[in-house]
């Protein structure tokens, strides 16, 4: 998305910020972390739930949360709200289990990993469906890109009220 929407989009991560605290702990490089970050995930995880724990938007408050930003690991209620009320695009990207197996990234059962599941898909403003080869999900993002850069949001036809909500962004 940051390639296609150009300009000033940029990626601010919340999983970054744990990892350089993990990083800093641990005395492991980041690099290596993140090359390796299916062996270092269960502390990752612990990490993560120990400062959420502490107040829950930890995480949040180490973002700038600058224009133009893209948040590509929201996993908690708490963080899709703050940013859904911030009037930032919601995408949800999944893939099934056997895909996440197939490409060494076993389902975990662990809120960090799920607690977003339950949100329905007309709550997100796009969802993406990352089964397939990486033309399929570049294809996706091309459309998710081109509303974007048109100010479009999808409106939601549920009953909870969020039709109010998606006219102030």
């Amino acid at each position: 998305l940051v390639q296609k929407l150009g300009g000033d989009w940029h990626v601010e991560s919340l999983s970054d910020a744990v990892i350089t605290e993990y990083s800093h702990i641990t005395n492991v490089g980041v690099p290596w972390i993140e090359k390796y970050k299916e062996i270092c995930r269960p502390e990752l995880i612990a990490l993560g739930q120990k400062h959420r724990a502490e107040d829950p938007y930890y995480w949040i408050k180490r973002l700038p949360c600058n224009p133009n930003a893209i948040i590509p690991n929201c996993r908690f209620q708490n963080e899709y709200d703050f940013f859904k009320n911030k009037g930032f695009y919601m995408v949800r990207v999944q893939a099934n289990a056997e895909t996440r197996e197939a490409r060494g990234c076993p389902d975990i059962d662990d809120p960090s990993e799920t607690e977003l599941d339950g949100i329905k898909a007309w709550h997100w403003d796009y969802v993406c469906y990352n089964n397939d080869k990486l033309a399929t999900l570049d294809y996706q993002a091309d459309g998710i890109a081109q509303a974007v850069k048109r100010g479009i949001k999808p409106e939601c036809n549920c009953d909870c009220g969020c039709k109010t909500e998606q006219g102030k962004s």
